[in-house]
């Protein structure tokens, strides 16, 4: 079984150790283990798990809402529930900013 050290997983990741820390402190990641020298080791799953949490942060979820799906053993179908919500509200996001950038697209096209 492949170990990581923070510093290894970080650059696997393409994040910064300070982030894998972080999780660590909210309880969204926990090393599979501490050396004796005290240093993190992370495990595959472990691995996963960092790879999900950083897929739904870029898909806009909180912290909070990736704590909940980590934790409940339906996971699968409280993402999709979640998918769902953050699909809306993406979506009434994207409303949003076209209905500002249209009376700015009028206004310069007049001008």
């Amino acid at each position: 079984m492949s170990e990581y050290t923070i510093g290894d997983l970080a650059k696997k990741l393409n994040i910064i150790t300070r982030t894998i820390r972080y999780y660590d402190q909210k309880g969204l990641v926990k090393p599979s283990r501490v050396s004796e020298s005290g240093y993190r080791l992370y495990s595959a799953k472990q691995v996963k798990q960092l790879k999900l949490i950083i897929f739904l942060k870029e898909l806009g979820f909180s912290l909070k809402d990736i704590q909940k799906i980590l934790e409940d053993k339906n996971g699968d179908k409280l993402i999709d529930l979640l998918l769902k919500d953050q699909l809306k509200r993406n979506k009434e996001e994207t409303r949003k900013l076209e209905d500002c950038a249209v009376p700015t697209a009028i206004k310069n096209h007049i001008v």
